[in-house]
């Protein structure tokens, strides 16, 4: 008799308000994407965006208890040159990757950075083994040495596709870029724009992007955009455009929530447009955003990293930086 009578007289229990907020907390922790990532790899040279990649971990280790790992790796094969070991690796450019990122990260004071140096038959293939040991976000900084048959670069674009898990990559798109272990800037974040079509990828995005702004004080705007050309074809068809708008109106609510529960400020906005690629990147300027950041899935191209067009175009063309997070 006790398990239904208990079942009954929880039932007539009134929860108050403030326990009520922290059973939806903890029911929205265990299926939170952030709440679940505790070990971080971050593959460095030291370069301005992996500084900036690693200025927002470390708003992330701010909010959540991090382990994070800062990894140079290097190749042992090289045509016309005798295998080297990592002994033979000069002091000071790992150290100075490794001073580089340590100075942006700005952990709490009860983490420590963990740096490891390794070397294999290639940087790929060094960086994906340390990857399978057990880690939950891959982070990286875009190279602006990319090919036309790259997205980032060869090596990022290898490791974002065979990653065992999820990927950050951070492209700072700022005109003041510096060389390799130069310290840059604090960049600061005052307004944080994550487009969303309310996949659970763009949930990612959105949890990533209010974790930082709970810690920074930005303003996190949440955008989705109608696609006119798709509705003047549904206008064909004698429909009107308040469908699309209110399933636009309930994927930004929801998103909405998920952000403001992690602390952040959250304003929404719906907007309409024939090339959603040109609206965000229009609002981008318009509105001073600061820091863009993507969720999407990987799909391959003819051998390349490729997240759709829309994503290419904002990564490329965007005036401030961009975050791109991709799930397994």
């Amino acid at each position: 008799m006790a398990p239904p009578l208990l079942r009954w007289t929880l039932s007539k229990v009134a929860i108050g308000e403030e326990e009520a907020q922290r059973l939806q907390q903890e029911e929205q922790a265990s299926r939170s994407f952030i709440k679940n990532i505790h070990r971080v790899l971050m593959p460095t040279r030291g370069g301005a965006n992996v500084q900036l990649a690693a200025q927002l971990v470390g708003y992330l280790a701010q909010q959540n208890e991090l382990e994070i790992t800062a990894l140079y790796a290097t190749s042992n094969i090289k045509p016309g040159l005798k295998q080297k070991t990592t002994a033979a690796i000069k002091d000071t450019a790992f150290e100075e990757a490794f001073s580089a990122i340590a100075e942006t990260l700005q952990l709490p004071g009860k983490e420590t950075l963990q740096t490891k140096v390794e070397t294999g038959n290639s940087k790929v293939e060094v960086i994906l083994k340390e990857a399978s040991r057990g880690y939950d976000l891959i982070v990286m900084g875009a190279s602006e040495q990319r090919t036309r048959d790259s997205l980032f670069n060869l090596l990022v674009d290898r490791v974002v596709q065979e990653a065992p898990c999820a990927t950050l990559v951070v492209k700072s798109n700022l005109s003041d870029r510096q060389g390799n272990f130069r310290l840059i800037d604090v960049h600061p974040i005052r307004h944080i724009l994550v487009p969303t079509v309310g996949s659970e990828y763009s949930k990612n995005a959105v949890e990533i992007a209010s974790t930082i702004a709970a810690q920074t004080g930005a303003l996190v705007t949440l955008i989705h955009v109608i696609n006119l050309p798709q509705v003047g074809y549904a206008l064909y068809d004698h429909q009107t455009l308040a469908p699309a708008r209110e399933m636009a109106q309930q994927i930004v609510e929801h998103q909405t929530e998920i952000g403001r529960l992690l602390g952040a400020t959250v304003e929404c906005k719906i907007l309409e447009g024939n090339s959603p690629e040109k609206t965000i990147l229009t609002f981008t300027r318009q509105e001073q955003v600061d820091l863009i950041v993507l969720g999407s899935s990987v799909r391959l191209a003819t051998g390349r990293v490729f997240f759709g067009h829309r994503v290419d175009a904002i990564l490329n063309r965007a005036n401030c930086p961009v975050a791109v997070i991709s799930a397994t």
